[in-house]
């Protein structure tokens, strides 16, 4: 397979299992604060990813049964047409009076989507040469923002303009549409001989990088996911329109694919950990700016130069973290250990954002943006000491 063919179809997987989840992480608040819910109702919504933090228990299975032929094509698939499904069957339900149902079927869909994030990181792995995964993630964190546009601003602006009902339907054909490409695709067939198992999720932390990469994972993504699901209820707050909001959060996330792409170039010149401590810094100087942003007093553009660096410094993150999650993939157990490094990430995060609604609703969104500036800045200092000290060199555990 070509080189550009490679991107578009992991362009097109990546924004369709992005979807999902994003409608339920970002339209999804906008619309149940319209509707009156409070901030802690709110929050609960992040709880709803929590499969994608913990794929990591299931991504052996992925690797284990698929054949020796389109392994990774048939997981992909197969999750595409139940999610389509799943979406028509939400679409019977109301908002107002069925959201504990409604929470357990887009619990299930982010299970759906976190087993086909499992299959496609693989696929990736397998599809991708060493030469080509730095811009290949670049592509994949594209991908993902696109995902974000359309399940966030898209589905908002076409529940607004329709229905529920319509919302979902036309989601779920987008995702069918978007998984199109990866039918004629060709996949190399599976050569290596290890089945994979729970074990491999143990002793892929054993491997030299990848432990030391949780302490500055998980403080960062708790950060950012945190801030990213509060600054939607803070629009409303602060007296933005609906239709504005639904522009913004089309326009801010696309800020991201550059970022991503320029990120996937700048990896191979001057390294992950630099990249990393970059878009670290660019995250605690915008959860600063929403602290400030969040009084009553502050300019309307200080909330969407802060919407912007959100998105700029996901896409600079997630760029690196996927590039070093590819490089340590072990033959065989290519879903198991990229999943199990991004996992811990996803894990962290996710909580976090279940719990921030709960934070700013008793201390206030000021207090909530600080405390995410502080966790982003921690990264930095953990990079900054431990270099320093001649340990755990973090320069040296991906090559440029």
């Amino acid at each position: 397979m070509k080189e550009a063919n490679k991107f578009l179809v992991l362009a097109c997987l990546y924004t369709a299992q992005t979807i999902p989840g994003h409608f339920a992480t970002n339209a999804m608040p906008v619309i149940m604060r319209s509707a009156g819910f409070s901030l802690e109702a709110i929050g609960l919504t992040g709880l709803v990813s929590l499969p994608w933090a913990l794929k990591f228990l299931w991504a052996p299975l992925v690797d284990r049964f698929g054949g020796k032929t389109r392994h990774y094509g048939k997981w992909i698939i197969t999750c595409q047409v139940l999610f389509a499904l799943l979406s028509l069957a939400a679409s019977y339900f109301s908002l107002g009076s069925d959201l504990q149902t409604l929470l357990a079927l887009m619990t299930i869909s982010y299970a759906l989507a976190a087993t086909q994030d499992v299959a496609v990181d693989a696929f990736a792995v397998r599809v991708l040469s060493p030469h080509e995964r730095a811009m290949g993630n670049g592509v994949q964190t594209a991908g993902n923002l696109a995902g974000i546009v359309l399940g966030s601003s898209g589905a908002l602006a076409l529940y607004y303009l329709t229905s529920w009902q319509s919302t979902l339907v036309v989601m779920g054909i987008v995702i069918l549409l978007l998984g199109l490409p990866v039918i004629p695709a060709a996949e190399p067939a599976k050569t290596s001989p290890h089945k994979a198992g729970w074990g491999d999720l143990l002793s892929f932390f054993k491997m030299p990088g990848a432990v030391r990469w949780i302490p500055v994972m998980l403080p960062v993504f708790a950060g950012i996911f945190s801030a990213m699901a509060m600054c939607k209820p803070l629009l409303l707050d602060l007296g933005f329109q609906w239709q504005t909001i639904s522009r913004l959060l089309g326009l801010m996330p696309l800020l991201g694919v550059p970022a991503a792409v320029l990120s996937g170039i700048c990896i191979k010149r001057w390294g992950a950990a630099k990249i990393f401590m970059l878009g670290a810094l660019i995250a605690v100087l915008t959860c600063l700016n929403l602290a400030a942003a969040s009084f009553p007093a502050s300019s309307r553009a200080m909330v969407v130069w802060a919407l912007a660096g959100i998105y700029i410094s996901f896409a600079i993150i997630s760029t690196v973290l996927n590039t070093v999650a590819m490089s340590l993939a072990r033959l065989g157990r290519e879903g198991t250990d990229f999943t199990a490094f991004l996992s811990l990430a996803f894990l962290g995060g996710m909580i976090a954002m279940g719990l921030s609604g709960m934070i700013a609703q008793r201390f206030g969104y000021a207090f909530l943006f600080a405390m995410c500036a502080g966790l982003c800045l921690l990264p930095v200092v953990v990079f900054t000491c431990l270099n320093r000290k001649g340990r755990a060199s973090y320069h040296k555990l991906m090559p440029g």
